[in-house]
């Protein structure tokens, strides 16, 4: 193997060994932190509670499911998510 071709080899190893450190960064940081997407990063969010039993969070109206008695313009937090897509909420 000559000079040219060792050189080449230490460097493609040198990468590899880096993406696979690069990787590894990444997975123990995506378990460290929940995700945010979806509904779950809806949970603990304030909205406003619109006709028909909706609420504006986020920008999109969602259908929800509350103990509360609420009026159109209340301010409420999302709680959690029931089965259909509602989320559950609460006055505040």
């Amino acid at each position: 193997m000559s000079g040219k071709e060792y050189f080449i080899f230490l460097v493609a190893g040198m990468v590899a060994l880096l993406g696979i450190f690069l990787i590894f960064l990444g997975m123990q940081s995506s378990e460290d932190h929940p995700s945010l997407l979806g509904v779950e990063g809806l949970v603990g969010l304030v909205g406003e509670m619109g006709a028909e039993n909706k609420v504006l969070v986020h920008g999109e109206l969602w259908d929800t499911v509350t103990e509360d008695v609420l009026q159109v313009g209340d301010r409420v937090r999302v709680c959690g998510l029931q089965p259909g897509m509602k989320l559950e909420v609460k006055k505040i």
